[in-house]
């Protein structure tokens, strides 16, 4: 598995040997995870919630740039929807 930084405030989080539903509760298992931390920032705390995409690979000549184009789709699907939740392609 491998998580990096894609750019700006996405990142990515690669799992080529889990199915769709795996990804999926582990991706929320992370939201989860994230939502809970608290930044003090001064007097303030803040907290950070996330928002997720998922695609899964459907092989047959799909190319690297469809399949993240689709997590993509999903993505903004989630932001779209309220924030802190997360889609999966289609």
């Amino acid at each position: 598995d491998l998580c990096g930084r894609w750019g700006g405030e996405e990142f990515l989080i690669i799992l080529p040997e889990s199915t769709l539903a795996l990804a999926d509760d582990i991706v929320r298992r992370v939201r989860g995870c994230i939502a809970q931390l608290k930044v003090r920032v001064g007097d303030e705390v803040l907290s950070v919630t996330i928002s997720g995409g998922l695609a899964q690979y459907r092989g047959g000549g799909e190319s690297y740039s469809g399949l993240l184009n689709r997590a993509d789709a999903a993505l903004l699907q989630a932001k779209r929807d309220g924030r802190d939740s997360q889609r999966l392609a289609d």
